[in-house]
């Protein structure tokens, strides 16, 4: 994937819950961005699983990615081990499915 990913991935093993680091569920989008395409991440204000059983979240992620011009990632708050060693190492929050860090997206 790209540096993000490698060093996110190192850090698993330390953590208590990796799967939600990772991305991967069923019905993902990933799409290659392309010149004039709108890079959007939605930043949901607690952890996955919280997240993900937002309903309003899910549907923002549909809508989005069903226009071909856009492509929407997640991006969700780490729980506290996780966080304490994103500080530790310096990582940025990225994206769930391509791990880009926020900074890179055209909306946040």
């Amino acid at each position: 994937m790209n540096d993000l990913h490698d060093r996110i991935e190192r850090l698993l093993p330390l953590v208590q819950n990796p799967a939600q680091y990772v991305g991967g569920e069923w019905n993902v989008v990933r799409k290659t961005p392309r010149p004039g395409m709108t890079r959007v991440a939605l930043v949901f204000p607690d952890t996955y699983a919280i997240g993900m059983s937002h309903l309003g979240l899910q549907v923002l992620y549909h809508v989005f990615n069903s226009r071909p011009d856009v492509a929407c990632e997640r991006a969700f708050v780490p729980w506290t081990d996780m966080e304490a060693l994103m500080r530790r190492d310096r990582l940025p929050l990225g994206s769930l499915e391509t791990f880009t860090p926020l900074a890179e997206f055209d909306v946040v």
